[in-house]
């Protein structure tokens, strides 16, 4: 994939990137119904957040209106998001190896969240950490 992105920017006189990144939304969970539930409030509010960059208000949207459709509309995040256990998020990191990407970015980024949960998923990206390193 971005051997086709490198010679499109060649083409175009743009010297691609010598290293590729990619940042991705991490939750390591042991229990992927207990945390979603966690989960989905802390993303719609994550997308009010910084939505507003990419998704305007609209001239005639009212402010309850328009913070609304940024909670609703939490699909841009949800692309960004892997959520499963250490074995699922190692498959899904490799799969951006193999497109290509030179450096993945893992972010656990959900402060909302009681601090047990988010150190139970620290610790499971230590484990991803170690099995993709091998």
């Amino acid at each position: 994939m971005l051997d086709s992105y490198n010679a499109s920017a060649a083409a175009a006189g743009v010297t691609p990137p010598r290293v590729h990144a990619l940042q991705r939304d991490v939750f390591v969970t042991d229990d992927h119904e207990r945390d979603w539930a966690m989960l989905l409030p802390e993303l719609r509010y994550m997308r009010r957040q910084y939505g507003g960059w990419s998704f305007p208000q609209e001239p005639d949207e009212t402010v309850t209106a328009y913070l609304q459709r940024l909670e609703s509309d939490i699909e841009a995040k949800l692309k960004n998001l892997i959520i499963g256990d250490a074995a699922h998020v190692t498959a899904r990191l490799r799969e951006f190896e193999a497109l290509g990407f030179d450096l993945i970015v893992c972010r656990t980024q959900f402060g909302n969240l009681p601090r047990e949960s988010l150190h139970r998923a620290f610790e499971g990206l230590s484990v991803v950490r170690a099995d993709v390193s091998r």
